[in-house]
């Protein structure tokens, strides 16, 4: 599991430099098709998304969402001081519908992952929930019942007479 989560984070930090440095570059990125970089904001902050949750799990959605929107207007922010880019309101929209998108595919993913678990009902989860054996409420009552009667032989409880 450890190597998973370093994976993921190498991952995360790999994207998130390819993000800056096209996002920076004074020269605009090569467009496969018109407005083909929408496309690449939407994919781009999509996986910058999916892989920041994967990579630090325990990270509220909300947090990394707003992290990951920071970065984005930042990225933005920091195309005025290059002269042959222009910041663009369009594209910080495309970067946070890619964070929602990137959201959804986690809300996803985590709810084919509740339907399998829930599916295999000798997985783990069931086990570790089910671990202990539970006596019918009649056992708990006759025991009652027993005690009560061994206090008022004068018993008090398998100690034996008082």
């Amino acid at each position: 599991m450890k190597y998973q989560i370093k994976k993921w984070r190498v991952l995360f930090w790999v994207t998130a430099v390819a993000i800056l440095y096209l996002g920076v570059k004074s020269t605009p990125n090569t467009q496969l098709f018109p407005e083909a970089d929408k496309f690449y904001h939407w994919l781009a902050f999509s996986a910058l998304t999916l892989t920041g949750h994967m990579a630090f799990r325990r990270l509220p959605l909300a947090t990394l969402a707003a992290a990951v929107i920071t970065v984005s207007a930042c990225i933005e922010l920091l195309q005025i001081l290059s002269p042959d880019r222009t910041t663009s309101l369009a594209d910080l929209t495309v970067n946070i519908v890619g964070v929602l998108t990137g959201l959804a595919a986690i809300q996803f993913v985590h709810g084919e992952e509740q339907r399998v678990a829930q599916a295999q009902p000798h997985g783990k989860r069931h086990k570790r929930r089910h671990h202990r054996h539970r006596r019918p409420r009649e056992e708990y009552q006759a025991q009652e019942e027993y005690a009560a009667d061994q206090v008022e032989a004068g018993y008090v409880l398998d100690k034996g007479p008082n």
